[in-house]
């Protein structure tokens, strides 16, 4: 008896030891990726489900202040008909809580019909003006662009308006608690800047995204319409369920838009250095839309690919091709839109509303 005693006791003691070695292993494996298993070890009662903790990074993300970001944008045609492609480095000191407010600097490239066209500016929203000023523009032949360089101009703070300000608020809400991301998949956790992080893969619920769109009354139909799919990746703060970095991948029936986020600084106290002198943003407009090409660049760009051949029509023959009649919302079929005696092209040239009275942009 007492020896059979002792065996089950040793067997018991063993059993216990296994139980604690196989604990320790997990938790010490906890957010990796373990030995022949070949997939991350997760442990609920020590983390969330990954649904729970991206849900928590929109919300976070969406109530923050402030943050430093940087932006790594790529596109390129997804047809060999085309021969469009963009790429640029954003950085942005700033944050979103009543609108934009921060400063904004930006150098990018457009490749074209087989040449690439190098263009910089930089940006400072204040909580009144917003400031913009372009370095350099894309030397595209025809196009003329060169008057616009060097020059500070200034409009009215983005999202001024009281109804902006809500309509903005509401979009930061539905942001927060939209789940637009799905099949969301545990990968091995990183560590940045001293930062213990989540990472993880999921899909882009682009139908959600479009009814956030669309919800919001915002006028992007054209934009969200054409995703047909979207990934990305995620690497969230264990402590505070920020987002510091993200890589996403969207498909359009266009083009593949890769984009590279990085965060940090958040909460940060930003510094905005507005310039002493800026003319009229109308000044840029009506320099743009009257001095260059831009408004014949779809038939001077033509043999790109970049444009389709209804996107060149003018069934009213007023000036403006349909590209430009739907970007301005002048109707195709009528030369003058507002019935005010210039066609839609004079006022669209002359940096006037062809849709009614006042400015091209009232805003600006």
């Amino acid at each position: 008896m007492r020896t059979s005693s002792r065996i089950i006791t040793i067997a018991v003691l063993i059993l216990v030891a296994l139980v604690l070695a196989g604990a320790i292993v997990l938790v010490a494996y906890q957010g990796k990726t373990a030995p022949l298993l070949n997939r991350v070890i997760t442990l609920p009662f020590l983390e969330d489900e990954p649904e729970v903790v991206v849900m928590s990074m929109q919300r976070a993300m969406t109530q923050l202040k402030t943050a430093y970001y940087e932006f790594e944008i790529n596109s390129t045609p997804s047809s060999s008909a085309q021969s469009f492609g963009f790429e640029a480095t954003v950085q942005f000191d700033g944050g979103f809580v009543d609108g934009i407010v921060g400063e904004l600097v930006a150098n990018g490239g457009i490749s074209l019909a087989g040449f690439d066209y190098l263009f910089s500016g930089l940006a400072h929203s204040g909580s009144d003006k917003f400031y913009f000023q372009f370095q350099e523009l894309p030397a595209i032949p025809y196009l003329t662009l060169a008057p616009l360089q060097g020059t500070w101009y200034e409009r009215s703070a983005l999202m001024s308006s009281v109804a902006q300000k809500e309509n903005f608020k509401k979009s930061r809400t539905l942001l927060g608690n939209t789940h637009i991301f799905t099949s969301i998949e545990r990968l091995p956790d990183d560590v940045q800047a001293g930062e213990k992080l989540y990472h993880y893969r999921t899909s882009i619920d682009t139908e959600a995204l479009k009814s956030l769109f669309h919800d919001n009354s915002i006028n992007q139909k054209n934009s969200s319409d054409s995703i047909q799919g979207a990934t990305a990746e995620l690497w969230i703060g264990k402590q505070d369920s920020y987002m510091y970095r993200a890589d996403l991948a969207v498909t359009t029936k266009k083009e593949l838009i890769v984009v590279h986020l990085v965060a940090n600084d958040f909460g940060k106290t930003v510094k905005i250095e507005l310039p002493g002198d800026a003319k009229p943003a109308h000044d840029f407009i009506e320099t743009l839309f009257g001095q260059t090409l831009i408004l014949d660049a779809p038939a001077l760009l033509q043999k790109t690919g970049l444009f389709s051949p209804t996107d060149l029509e003018d069934d009213d023959s007023d000036g403006l091709s349909a590209v430009w009649e739907n970007f301005f919302g002048t109707n195709q079929s009528r030369s003058d839109t507002d019935n005010d005696g210039y066609s839609d092209s004079e006022e669209v040239r002359s940096g006037h509303n062809p849709l009614g009275t006042g400015k091209l942009f009232s805003d600006s």
